[in-house]
This record gives structure tokens, sequence and C-alpha cells, in this order.
């Protein structure tokens, strides 16, 4: 079956664009430009790619290139008007904000946070390992899952600065162990459900 020009078949697959050891993907929400995190060497930074979207074709366009402002990085989140992207670093547990211009490329980091602390898993738990990241459905706040601290932290979320700040309070506590790797919003936005590495599961009421 011949592809009409304009159309694609969903059953067939094609190289959009490369990039360097992508881990992670998010849409900006006007479905115009796409973001990757790409892990690079582990004594290095990691970075954050900005691509245009071609609606025809579905082939990418490298805008820009960013780093992440930490090694490893494993998660991105765009907010919900598109005018910033929260990374998570999971190789030195910390989070970076990064703004995002109009035409869908993206700013050097406002603001980087590295996460202190550790858990009870000697293994995987000696230190921070931020693993996912987002924002609340108002976009008054930021969140970031770190396995290796078995906590939630929260962020105040400054659009118009494109700054993140520490809450108050600063984070919420998972089981010891449990190894938190991301978490979903309930549709009213006053509860967050994380997921867990072990089969644990919590609830938690914003």
């Amino acid at each position: 079956m011949p592809i009409e020009r304009g159309h694609r078949r969903p059953d067939v697959s094609m190289l959009a664009a490369a990039a360097a050891n992508p881990s992670f993907l998010a849409l900006h929400p006007n479905h115009r430009f796409l973001y990757a995190v790409g892990e690079t060497s582990a004594a290095s930074n990691g970075v954050v790619n900005a691509f245009a979207i071609d609606s025809t074709t579905g082939t990418l366009a490298l805008l820009n290139q960013q780093t992440s402002a930490g090694r490893g990085p494993c998660h991105l989140a765009v907010d919900k008007t598109g005018t910033c992207a929260l990374v998570a670093n999971y190789g030195s547990g910390s989070v970076a904000l990064l703004p995002i211009h109009n035409d869908g490329s993206l700013g050097p980091p406002t603001t980087s946070m590295q996460h202190q602390g550790a858990s009870i898993d000697p293994k995987r738990q000696q230190g921070p390992h931020a693993h996912g990241v987002g924002f609340d459905l108002i976009n008054h706040r930021a969140f970031c899952a770190d396995l290796g601290l078995d906590k939630i932290l929260i962020y105040q979320y400054d659009q118009s600065k494109a700054t993140i700040t520490p809450n108050d309070p600063p984070s919420g506590s998972v089981k010891p162990g449990a190894g938190v790797r991301h978490f979903a919003f309930h549709p009213n936005g006053r509860a967050c459900t994380p997921s867990m590495n072990a089969i644990h599961r919590h609830g938690m009421r914003l």
C-alpha cells in the first residue's frame, strides 16, 4: 500500500531525528515542539534538546540544546502553559528548570536544585536520585520523585520569573526503601499517587 504525501500509516516507523542517547520525551502543549533529555558520560552533565515538529511529515528539526545542569537526566516535564521545562537528573540527584522561548527553543537553566540525603537501601539509596518530575494542575508547584531519598520534593513555581524555590513543607515521604519513581495527580488536584520501585503504594493528600 503506497503512502500518500502528507499522510502516514500508523504501522510504518521512521527516523524523526538523531539524538545522542535520548531517554525521555515531553511534548509542548501546542504540539509544535518536542523536548528530549540526553544522557552523556557519567562524569559530565547531560543535555536537553529542543525540536520543532513538522506537522506534515512528523520529522523533527533541532532548535537548540542546553545543559541539564546535572548528570544522567532521565525525565522531564513541560509546564501547563509551555513556559518552562523541568528536568530530573538521576545521576547527580538534582533538578533544573529551563525557560522555553516563543520559538520553542530552550534558554539555559534558571534554577538548579541539588537534593541531599539518603535512605535505607545501601545499593540504590546511598544518595539522591531524582527520577520523575511534574507540575500541579494549576501550575503553582513543581514536584520531583527522588528514588534515593524516598521522598517527593515540592517546589514553589514562579512562572513569570521561571524559577523554583523550596516549598514549606519541602517534601512528602514514602515508606523507607520503597524507591519512589513517578507520581500522578487526581483530577481534583488535591491528591497525588506515587509509583514505587517496590510493591508499595501510598496516597498523599496535598
